[in-house]
């Protein structure tokens, strides 16, 4: 995953640069071209982060309930024993 980030900073920076280096000769066209991928590179980057940050809160959320349940499980077949 560290790799796609480093990409997508690479991207970005890259766009970036376009978009300096184009800003006085370039269409508003190609200008709202360049700024659009930037967007999109930027959007993606950070959906992709908090994708991962919702996985690992799930993750962390099924592993806790997993717990709970096994806890529960174990208590609930002790007291189903009748005393003697």
């Amino acid at each position: 995953m560290a790799d796609l980030k480093e990409l997508a900073d690479q991207a970005a920076e890259e766009l970036l640069t376009a978009i300096r280096e184009q800003a006085r000769k370039a269409s508003d066209l190609e200008l709202l071209h360049l700024a659009e991928a930037y967007s999109m590179v930027v959007s993606t980057e950070v959906s992709t982060r908090l994708a991962d940050e919702n996985a690992s809160a799930q993750a962390e959320i099924e592993a806790a309930y997993d717990y709970a349940s096994g806890s529960g499980a174990s208590i609930s077949s002790i007291s189903s024993v009748p005393p003697e």
